[in-house]
């Protein structure tokens, strides 16, 4: 590797491991940008712990194409400016599929997966982290996240074995394997320059046993985080692969833009709820801080809105739907 040329480091490792901890830990120590996957945005995500089968499908290709358009649009910015460490790479969208998809859906999948990876740029270093189920799943109950509480420890233990596989038959670039069982980057020192050293050795930059310094400028390291907020066409880039799959792609991708714009929303009114809880914190009854809070992001929830509405519309028009009759006729169904 040509020290002089950016890199692209990507740390992989099954849910729990601690790919996004290292990876917020190092990248400064490294003078990288942060690049991180954006999964609270998927607004299948929850759901899919909930019921697997039901929600796989959506989920899957969901990630898929907002990870597709990190790589294409904030990969090669980010990497003009200098090194990227990443918490993830797009082929592991793949190995997630591989477990959850089947029949019709993998076939589909996996084509367009094809299709979008010949695009991405692959990691310079892939950094894999390793560790045993019942590490990953004490990691797991330690992070606590609501969606993950039900996790099935099947469900894992077939992910570290799709990850194990992947790894061995890795031939993309350097790869580099580190056992975490018995490490803790966050708790310790020792441990975590013991990981920053493997990497920068695997970089051809030696071994440090430093301390690591104080970031006293924490505007010199830009952070991208925001993989939905740069403008991408969905339904577009389904017409691109109609050709690759079949003509059933564009409908798919009336639906995937759908759910890309609802994840924009969501954001929206995430914003609105932190500066109404801001305001009500600082002393403002609840009314007023929401109308306060209103007057500063109503604008952009609005085009969000409408955003979302003409998707529906669209998506609606495609299918042949009556949306006004179709309201009709369910809702005096339910009340009947």
């Amino acid at each position: 590797m040509r020290k002089k040329q950016p890199w692209l480091i990507s740390i992989e490792g099954v849910i729990g491991v601690g790919k996004t901890s290292l990876a917020r830990l190092i990248h400064q120590q490294l003078d990288a940008a942060l690049l991180l996957e954006v999964f609270e945005e998927n607004p299948f995500l929850a759901r899919f712990y909930g019921d697997r089968s039901r929600y796989a499908f959506q989920t899957q290709m969901f990630f898929l194409l907002s990870r597709y358009r990190q790589h294409t649009q904030s990969v090669p910015e980010l990497v003009r400016k200098g090194h990227i460490v990443s918490d993830y790479t797009f082929a592991k969208d793949k190995m997630f599929a591989q477990v959850n998809l089947d029949g019709d859906e993998w076939t589909m999948y996996e084509k367009i997966h094809s299709a979008l990876a010949e695009h991405t740029r692959n990691p310079d270093l892939l950094v894999y982290l390793k560790a045993d189920l019942d590490v990953l799943m004490a990691r797991i109950a330690q992070r606590d996240r609501p969606y993950e509480r039900s996790m099935d420890s099947s469900y894992i233990a077939e992910l570290n074995d799709i990850y194990d596989e992947y790894m061995r038959n890795y031939t993309n670039g350097q790869l580099l394997i580190i056992d975490t069982n018995k490490l803790n980057v966050i708790t310790s020192q020792d441990d975590l320059n013991y990981v920053l050293g493997r990497i920068r050795e695997a970089l051809g930059e030696g071994t440090y046993q430093r301390a690591l310094p104080i970031d006293d400028d924490p505007g010199r390291y830009p952070v991208e985080t925001d993989s939905m907020g740069v403008e991408f066409d969905l339904a577009e880039l389904g017409r691109e692969l109609v050709e690759t799959v079949d003509d059933r792609t564009d409908l798919f991708f009336s639906f995937m833009q759908l759910t890309d714009q609802i994840g924009q929303l969501s954001q929206e009114l995430a914003h609105l709820w932190m500066l109404e809880s801001d305001l009500i914190s600082s002393g403002e009854a609840k009314g007023i801080a929401r109308s306060q809070a209103l007057s500063k992001r109503n604008v952009q929830i609005q085009q969000r809105l409408v955003e979302c509405t003409d998707s529906l519309l669209t998506l609606a028009d495609r299918t042949g739907t009556d949306l006004d009759a179709a309201y009709r006729r369910i809702k005096n169904t339910s009340n009947q």
